[in-house]
């Protein structure tokens, strides 16, 4: 969360600063040439200051409701269990069970985070699980069902990254990772200890 409002602000409220420095930069010239004292300016400047608090507060509290209602619209914000199985679908539906579990016990291993996982971010998500058919949702939330409140065995002997290495290549943060297990056409790592 504090990633996504850090984000947030260097994209957004930076170049709404550097707006409003060139907007109170104009002002303050135009005072200058309207004939303002710098003691009236100053005053100005104070006044403004004095409100800037508030102004500041309510803009903090709006950006963060508007915030959370955009992340609990879209999905980004921490998934939880109920999205799980959607993830484990668009990693591994083609591996078959044993495949999905393996995915699933990344998931656990890395403590519920969805960051990395590629299937999480396709914008096609919902569409693709459809098109896969009730039966690999079916099995995809059992497992999610396993192993995120039954504490089903890890079969990946603690891996927290995979990566399907026939098709793409050793991926280049494996370099100092260990091979756990091959699960299907997936092999999964996990950091040296």
């Amino acid at each position: 969360m504090k990633n996504i409002i850090r984000w947030y602000r260097r994209r957004r409220l930076h170049k709404r600063i550097r707006i409003t420095i060139k907007i109170l930069k104009g002002l303050d010239h135009y005072m200058v040439k309207a004939g303002y004292s710098r003691q009236q300016r100053r005053q100005i400047w104070r006044d403004i200051a004095k409100s800037r608090e508030e102004v500041i507060t309510y803009f903090k509290k709006t950006l963060l409701i508007w915030l959370i209602a955009f992340l609990l619209l879209s999905g980004v914000a921490h998934a939880g269990p109920m999205a799980y199985w959607k993830v484990i679908m668009a990693e591994a539906v083609s591996e078959g069970y044993q495949g999905m579990y393996a995915v699933a016990c990344v998931i656990r291993n890395r403590r519920g985070g969805l960051n990395g996982f590629m299937g999480a971010k396709r914008p096609d998500l919902d569409s693709f699980i459809k098109s896969q058919g009730p039966r690999f949702i079916r099995m995809a939330k059992k497992i999610q069902e396993e192993v995120f409140e039954g504490d089903g065995p890890d079969i990946t002997k603690g891996a927290t990254h995979f990566e399907n290495i026939r098709s793409f290549g050793m991926p280049y943060w494996a370099k100092d990772m260990i091979i756990t297990c091959k699960v299907g056409r997936h092999t999964f790592f996990r950091a040296r200890k």
